[in-house]
């Protein structure tokens, strides 16, 4: 990586949104920023290419479970911050129903809705 290449004056597209999205999420930029400094400390020893692609390897995955860790405690604030706001909510836990709707009057127009006899089977209706 060269780092004596001037910089360009003018910021892309592509640059602008990382920028937005950096400056939108502090522990997004503390990671990026964490990983691009191992990365140039790693690679500024004489690795060969093995090596090289296991290290980036190993910094994608430890950015990746970073990021999955953040989401998580996001998440789960959420959730929490929804559960006080609406006491009614259940958090979590194994639902209370079957899923079997519960037996009464048959709403279908196919089906007939005339009451079943009381007589005795077999007798005179």
């Amino acid at each position: 990586m060269d780092t004596n290449k001037p910089h360009a004056t003018e910021t892309t597209k592509a640059e602008q949104e990382l920028l937005e999205a950096l400056r939108a999420d502090p522990l997004l930029a503390n990671n990026l920023t964490h990983i691009l400094s191992r990365y140039k400390s790693e690679t500024d020893t004489s690795m060969d290419a093995h090596q090289a692609e296991m290290s980036i390897v190993e910094i994608v995955r430890d950015l990746g479970n970073r990021m999955l860790t953040q989401w998580g405690e996001q998440t789960q604030n959420e959730v929490a911050r929804q559960h006080s706001t609406d006491p009614g909510l259940v958090g979590h836990g194994k639902k209370n129903s079957d899923g079997t709707a519960p037996s009464g009057v048959s709403k279908s127009s196919n089906r007939s809705s005339a009451p079943k006899p009381t007589g005795k089977p077999g007798a005179p209706s």
